[in-house]
């Protein structure tokens, strides 16, 4: 089955030129999410169930080369803090961050 939904990915990534392609596989597919990884370098292959914005998950995600973007949640992160050393840990390995929030989460007009 993981060849048959990295082959479907694949196909859809080149079908419609995509630039990002999230979570393109099962949420704990790390190998399945590198091989899609390389084979696609100049799109953002981007973890958001992957890495669930969590500093450990990263890191494994960084070893294993699963993804070069991710979304960066503050409210999954459990605070501030997490939040900004989860974005140390990307922005020290090359992976693009995508900041996200929840509707009704702030009413801070910049997010």
């Amino acid at each position: 089955m993981p060849k048959k939904q990295i082959d479907f990915a694949s196909k859809i990534i080149e079908k419609y030129k995509l630039i990002y392609a999230e979570d393109a596989v099962h949420e704990e597919a790390f190998d399945d999410m590198a091989e899609i990884t390389a084979k696609f370098p100049k799109v953002l292959i981007t973890g958001d169930d992957l890495i669930v914005t969590n500093k450990q998950i990263l890191k494994k995600a960084i070893k294993l080369k699963s993804c070069n973007a991710a979304i960066l949640k503050v409210n999954q992160a459990g605070s501030l803090y997490d939040a900004l050393e989860f974005a140390d840990e990307a922005n020290n390995n090359n992976i693009k961050l995508i900041t996200s929030h929840r509707y009704g989460e702030s009413v801070d007009s910049h997010i």
